[in-house]
């Protein structure tokens, strides 16, 4: 990518001649935690019975989620919702019960492991299991963003010499910075992937790739020119 740059130069102070860069940096970070969610659906003749049996089978999937002693584990109720159900039957609609839906969200910084929890879902028959994705945590990502920051500083210098040079000057102080916007292209999450009950059935503990998120940043550099 050809990337603009401006030249200014002026006949009177040689104060006032400077040239303005930009610096790029793009980096392949692995991410560092991962989280998956878990849901257990049912429907029952009333509303007391259907809350009651989902709160138990999604107790029971939390109390083996902390049995795996996961690191920096974090649980969270992601949804919680009853409903009353009729069905479409012989041009009417007919009353089935009470639907209760709850949902627990699981996630770690043992990415990989987020297969056991999975295949855990299976074992325990709850009704969902999916949305897996995998992210930076904060402290990763603030460490590798200044860490582009500073390749985008050394890419702003190399390209103001270039140019500096291409004019038979040199670079001198600078006079500007102004930083860019950071462009994560993330979520959370960066990174979305599904997998079935039936699947995870078939195959136990499914494997987890973790991948690579990308994670840029670029500034605006004036230096002058002597």
């Amino acid at each position: 990518m050809i990337l603009p740059f401006v030249l200014f130069a002026s006949t009177s102070l040689a104060a006032e001649r400077f040239v303005s860069v930009s610096g790029q940096c793009e980096l392949r970070v692995i991410p560092d935690r991962g989280s998956v969610e878990l849901s257990m659906e049912k429907t029952l003749p009333s509303v007391a019975a259907a809350v009651a049996e989902v709160t138990k089978r999604i107790d029971a999937a939390r109390a083996e989620v902390q049995k795996m002693s996961l690191a920096h584990l974090e649980l969270q109720t992601s949804q919680f919702q009853v409903s009353e159900r009729r069905d479409w039957e012989k041009d009417k609609h007919v009353f089935k019960g009470y639907s209760a839906v709850m949902g627990l969200t699981v996630s770690t910084s043992q990415v990989t492991r987020l297969g056991d929890v999975l295949g855990m879902s299976a074992r325990l028959s709850l009704t969902g299991s999916g949305n897996l994705r995998t992210y930076l945590s904060h402290e990763k990502q603030q460490a590798e963003y200044l860490r582009c920051l500073d390749l985008a500083t050394v890419d702003a210098r190399v390209k103001g010499e270039r140019l500096a040079a291409k004019f038979g000057a040199k670079l001198g102080a600078v006079l500007s910075v102004v930083e860019g916007p950071n462009q994560d292209a993330a979520p959370p999450p960066f990174e979305n992937k599904r997998m079935s009950l039936a699947e995870a059935s078939n195959s136990g503990a499914p494997s987890i790739d973790v991948g690579q998120h990308t994670l840029s940043s670029s500034i605006r550099v004036s230096f002058g020119l002597k």
